[in-house]
């Protein structure tokens, strides 16, 4: 039994899938020509913005609506995109590795405050770097494999997106263990929302967590089980 935190109530039993989030992005360091450059960035925050009014335009729940207007008013900030010019211009860099560069400048700094508002700030500029860099990237940017999800599991892994959540079938994902992500972030709403059990905080005990072990999930007390014994089984039969 792991010992977790409660994020999103419910009780599932399936096979766990664990999926290391591991981004590569193919981009240039170097910038040839500084006005295209900032094209780029004019290019990518409009698109950005007009994707996000699109998506928001066509949700009626308000809980997903406000993520979207949360991030409508990220990308909407001067400061951000005056960051990453100014970035591209003083340091002859490109606009992808700017973007990457900048917004992980600001992670790591909101890493170092100890508060739940800011865990939740974190997770919003790492959608934010992956919607910007999908513009602008010839072959878009890879989240996790989530097209290698077939069958019905419990999702391992180290942190979700709103967008990492949304490019999922959903009908197959019946319960997320996740190493982080605090009650108020937007993967953990939407979790909530769809009615998914989830919980979080998962350690080192990871490392013991294998693709096949069979995971009963308790997203109502923020319990884990891997590789049940039928007493756990039965026991939670009856709730389930």
């Amino acid at each position: 039994m792991i010992p977790m935190v409660a994020v999103s109530s419910g009780i599932c039993i399936s096979k766990a899938i664990v999926i290391e989030k591991k981004t590569i992005i193919d981009y240039t360091k170097d910038a040839h020509d500084i006005n295209k450059e900032l094209e780029k960035i004019d290019y990518c925050f409009k698109k950005t913005k007009l994707e996000l009014e699109s998506l928001n335009k066509n949700i009626n729940e308000w809980d997903i609506s406000f993520i979207f207007k949360k991030y409508i008013r990220l990308i909407s900030s001067p400061q951000l995109k005056d960051d990453i010019e100014y970035n591209i211009i003083s340091k002859n860099i490109s606009a992808e590795y700017s973007i990457i560069s900048t917004l992980d400048n600001y992670i790591c700094l909101l890493k170092t405050m100890d508060s739940e508002c800011f865990a939740t700030k974190v997770e919003d500029l790492e959608e934010i770097k992956y919607r910007l860099l999908n513009k602008i990237l010839p072959k878009g940017i890879s989240r996790l494999k989530y097209d290698d999800i077939t069958d019905e599991c419990v999702l391992v892994v180290e942190s979700l997106t709103i967008g990492d959540i949304l490019s999922m079938d959903l009908n197959l994902i019946k319960g997320i263990v996740m190493m982080s992500g605090c009650q108020n972030s937007s993967a953990c709403i939407l979790a909530r929302h769809f009615e998914i059990p989830l919980v979080s905080g998962l350690g080192y005990e990871e490392a013991y967590i294998k693709n096949g072990d069979t995971l009963l999930v308790d997203g109502n007390k923020g319990i884990v089980f891997v590789n049940p014994e039928d007493k756990n089984i039965k026991e939670y039969c009856f709730a389930m």
